[in-house]
């Protein structure tokens, strides 16, 4: 017989059984049993896929490239803004979104310097470098020495685009650029000897003179960039050292392509050569006014807005240039009257704008004498539509000229403009306490030159 401290005893162990099975029943959810855990794995596909696999698709997905001397302030402060689908995911897209680095605005430039100095191991995945340039205005100290100080930090860069002031000794007044040390982007010897391209930008105002260690220190170079830079005497090999894997050439404004014709056509690889919004000397109507295209060198030649309503284009040098199987021009060119084109070329592409007085009574008088080209390619921005508007007259006049006819419209992601931005005055205030927190000098001279007119 049961006495009545059993019952209670037993009593009391049933309630802890059941608290303990239900304690015990609670504790599965936060420890699985390992036997189910073993069974069924976490399905994520994302998490899967191969770093190598996820390295070529980030590579492949198209980037908006700005050209640097439009670059506008943005309202995103963010170098880069991408949402991924997983963790896993994050350090193949570190290791391609940090392959090309470039600034939308004077913040980014500092973000970015304070993250390599925070996380060492980006320093080795930056390739490429495109530093915001502005034409005519001089880039302000604190940003030249971050600009520096980015380049000494990172490892080992393939591209390049920095302002006129890299290419002098940082002990040379601030006034001249003229340097022919060792030091030009200033590197030291052997330091990113794997760039292989470089573009420079000046003020379109100031003489100087190209460094020698530019044809050393960058010996493989493929591609050089001179926008606004103004030499002060010829440069030739003895002056320079010649660049055996140069195959690009592209200088806007200046003189430079004038100064360098002796050394650029000693490149040997040099194939490829551009100018843009370059002066023409008045006897340059019979014969070509450079000596590198009388040289029967280049293969492509891309010449742009090189005229004017005042200085209307003339001559048939153009004729002269046998060796020219593909060339670019604009309608300054193509509208020319008084400048015939060569009749037997691979391509001919026109580069149109909207602000361009186009006709198509100048395109119907450009193939009446039905040219053997074998290719015309109409190059215009989204905003562009003349070619729209006239497509049904434009594909008659090519069809019985014989010609193959195409358009390549480029989409142009454009910034607000200047004289719009500035109106907003309160805005801007908001921005520089936001970036500079107490404006300096400095931080007004940065302010002054991020918003200044390319």
């Amino acid at each position: 017989m049961v006495t009545e401290e059993e019952a209670r005893v037993g009593s009391r162990h049933k309630r802890l059984s059941t608290i303990y099975s239900t304690l015990k029943g609670r504790m599965s959810i936060y420890q699985p049993d390992k036997r189910k855990s073993e069974i069924e794995q976490p399905v994520c596909h994302a998490a899967r896929l191969p770093s190598e696999l996820l390295i070529l698709i980030f590579r492949s997905i198209d980037r908006k490239r700005f050209n640097v001397k439009m670059i506008r302030p943005a309202i995103q402060d963010d170098v880069f803004n991408a949402s991924l689908v997983c963790r896993a995911w994050n350090n193949p897209a570190t290791l391609v979104y940090y392959e090309l680095v470039q600034f939308r605005t004077v913040a980014n430039v500092f973000k970015f310097y304070q993250a390599l100095l925070d996380y060492p191991h980006l320093r080795s995945l930056v390739k490429v470098i495109l530093f915001p340039a502005r034409l005519r205005k001089q880039c302000p100290p604190k940003l030249m020495r971050t600009f520096v100080q980015i380049i000494h930090l990172v490892d080992s860069l393939n591209d390049l685009t920095v302002t006129t002031r890299f290419v002098s000794h940082p002990s040379m007044p601030s006034n001249k650029w003229d340097s022919n040390s060792l030091h030009v982007v200033p590197i030291g010897p052997g330091k990113h000897s794997s760039i292989r391209r470089i573009t420079l930008y000046g003020d379109g105002l100031r003489r100087g003179n190209l460094p020698s260690a530019l044809g050393t220190t960058f010996s493989n170079l493929t591609f050089l960039a001179l926008n606004g830079i103004r030499l002060a005497r010829d440069v030739d090999t003895s002056m320079m050292p010649v660049l055996p894997e140069l195959a690009r050439f592209y200088c806007f404004a200046g003189n430079a392509a004038f100064k360098l014709d002796a050394w650029l056509q000693a490149c040997p690889k040099l194939k490829r050569y551009s100018i843009s919004k370059m002066r023409m000397p008045p006897w340059a109507t019979d014969e070509p006014p450079l000596g590198i295209l009388r040289a029967e060198k280049i293969t492509s030649l891309e010449l742009y807005w090189m005229y004017s309503h005042n200085n209307p284009c003339r001559g048939s040098w153009l004729l002269r240039c046998p060796s020219v199987k593909r060339l670019q021009i604009t309608w300054d060119i193509f509208s020319s009257k008084d400048a015939p084109l060569p009749t037997a070329l691979e391509q001919l592409q026109l580069t149109i704008r909207t602000k361009d007085d186009l006709s198509i009574d100048v395109v119907r008088e450009r193939l009446k004498d039905k040219p053997n080209w074998d290719e015309f390619v109409f190059m215009a921005s989204d905003r562009q539509q003349w070619h729209k508007h006239n497509e049904e007259e434009l594909k008659k006049i090519f069809e019985e000229a014989g010609v193959q006819m195409k358009v390549d419209q480029t989409v142009i992601w454009y910034q607000k403009a200047t004289r719009e931005a500035k109106k907003k005055e309160n805005k801007v205030i908001a921005r520089v306490k936001r970036v500079f927190k107490s404006p300096s000098k400095e931080d007004e001279e940065l302010l002054d030159w991020e918003w200044a007119k390319t």
